[in-house]
């Protein structure tokens, strides 16, 4: 049986899995998106330098063969597939950036919106920070190489080299910064990344927020499924698996529990010592649990315990070792501890009738074992 901690580690296992694959459906629609401006632009519809948007096409598909072999190959759980998955995003914005300039100004902001499904602070200042550093060298590279700003001017699609070789000698002189590393740094990079920072604190409170609402969800579905004080299963959760799980399974075998006389030490001896009975033989119970054996406690000294597909006299040798555990110890109480057992094994479909069985034969025990003291 797992404990909330188990559950909630579980739960944080699963949505790092499915916080991957969205990232890669991400990609996906990325590459979708750079290939429909491609065959736009290919089709004349973008004035866009066809060169520069293929090579842009060229480098994003390069870059996608590792998460697609990841997918394939790596288990989707590790922590470090998310920061790799952030680093690619990076680069392919960068690339693309450097190559299409002002065309891609805005998606400096896709690694942040990638970072921020994984409910995690470090992911998203990791995303941050290698955001900028790949959104200086690309604002460097895209100066020299990429689309060049008088485009919008002139209506062209043509590099910064194309335009100093067509001016230069010509009657128009217009001097050209010598030194642009600084000027690219302040009046570029820098505005652009206070903007992003403005982002990412922004995301960072939602991401707090996020995770402690994730956090209040998984204690309350652990409260409505876990009895708090046994750790087992409680009726509630029972009931639903009564409904929604165990009709589909093929077999199931069922033991009812009861601890005998609980009243009488309660009358005698305390709430106290009958509570720590209780937890006594919850802890019995919760030691044979597993992923295919359930435990619920289903009432104040009554326990079920349920078993997927049971091997031929499988739920007989989990009985007998709980009551081997039970009558080799007093528990911390110093009384010893008895409980009557009945158990019925059957189709999952008829759970409900094979309780009822379970239940009769468990008060069969309990009134045999009343006889044998008299």
């Amino acid at each position: 049986m797992n404990t909330f901690s188990k559950l909630y580690d579980t739960e944080l296992h699963n949505q790092e899995i499915k916080s991957n694959k969205r990232t890669l459906m991400g990609f996906c629609w990325f590459f979708l998106t750079l290939l429909l401006v491609w065959v736009l632009t290919m089709i004349n519809f973008f004035l866009i330098s066809k060169f520069l948007i293929s090579l842009s096409l060229g480098f994003t598909v390069l870059l996608l063969i590792p998460p697609v072999i990841i997918y394939k190959k790596a288990d989707l759980s590790s922590p470090w597939i998310k920061y790799l998955f952030l680093a690619l995003i990076s680069i392919i914005c960068s690339i693309i950036t450097a190559l299409l300039t002002y065309h891609a100004v805005l998606i400096f902001v896709m690694p942040l919106l990638f970072a921020i499904q994984y409910r995690k602070r470090q992911a998203l200042w990791f995303s941050f920070i290698f955001n900028t550093i790949t959104m200086f060298i690309s604002s460097y590279v895209g100066f020299y190489y990429g689309l060049c700003d008088l485009n919008l001017l002139l209506e062209s699609t043509h590099t910064r080299n194309w335009y100093l070789q067509t001016m230069t000698g010509s009657f128009l002189q217009i001097p050209f910064n010598e030194n642009p590393m600084f000027i690219i740094a302040v009046f570029e990079v820098l505005p652009r990344t206070l903007i992003l920072l403005i982002f990412t604190i922004m995301l960072q409170y939602t991401i707090i927020r996020s995770h402690n609402d994730a956090l209040r969800i998984a204690e309350l579905t652990y409260r409505k499924d876990m009895d708090t004080r046994t750790k087992l299963y409680n009726k509630n959760k029972y009931e639903d698996m009564a409904v929604n799980y165990y009709p589909s399974v093929g077999c199931i075998a069922v033991a009812f529990w009861d601890l005998n006389n609980l009243k009488m030490i309660n009358d005698n001896f305390g709430h106290a010592v009958g509570d720590s009975l209780i937890q006594t033989m919850s802890e019995k119970l919760l030691a044979v649990s597993n992923e295919r054996c359930r435990t619920y406690r289903v009432g104040g000294d009554e326990f079920l315990l349920i078993l997927d597909d049971p091997a031929p006299g499988e739920i007989n040798r989990i009985v007998q070792q709980v009551k081997t555990e039970l009558s080799s110890g007093t528990g911390t109480t110093g009384l010893r501890i008895l409980a009557a057992v009945g158990s019925a094994e059957g189709c999952g479909a008829d759970i409900r009738s094979l309780v009822k069985k379970a239940d009769a034969a468990m008060y069969s025990d309990k009134a045999k074992s009343k006889e044998g003291r008299s």
